[in-house]
């Protein structure tokens, strides 16, 4: 096998592959958009190439996570009801909570369209630079 068939090869390898990976994650993504009732807070690859920076390998966030049981002990130690202080921070930090979700959850959907977007570029163009310049 000459030279010039072993990089028509690895071109073909190369941008099936890519094209595959661009597919795949456009699909995942248009799942995620139009059946899922809120978009995951975890991409549809575990890999960060625009540095959006969420978490691709912890478990997906839920907003039922920013609603837990806070306890408040009195000055013997047992424990009592919250003051109207107490009540405003517990609220705060819950929508503070639920804000962040919702943003990370917007950052993950345009870094999945990103990511896309970037594979079925990089699919088409060794496809196209094979046509072209090989």
């Amino acid at each position: 096998m000459n030279t010039s068939k072993k990089v028509y090869n690895l071109y073909d390898y190369l941008s099936v592959l890519l094209l595959l990976v661009g597919m795949y994650t456009t699909a995942r993504t248009a799942i995620n958009l139009f059946v899922m009732k809120q978009y995951p807070s975890s991409g549809v690859l575990p890999v960060n190439l625009f540095s959006v920076a969420p978490n691709y390998y912890a478990p997906a966030r839920l907003a039922n996570d920013c609603f837990y049981p806070q306890t408040y002990y009195g000055d013997a130690g047992s424990l009592r009801s919250p003051n109207e202080m107490e009540r405003n921070q517990e609220k705060k930090q819950q929508e503070h909570c639920v804000n962040g979700l919702n943003e990370e959850r917007e950052n993950v959907k345009m870094n999945d369209m990103a990511v896309s977007a970037f594979f079925l570029t990089l699919g088409a163009g060794t496809v196209l630079a094979k046509k072209y310049f090989l």
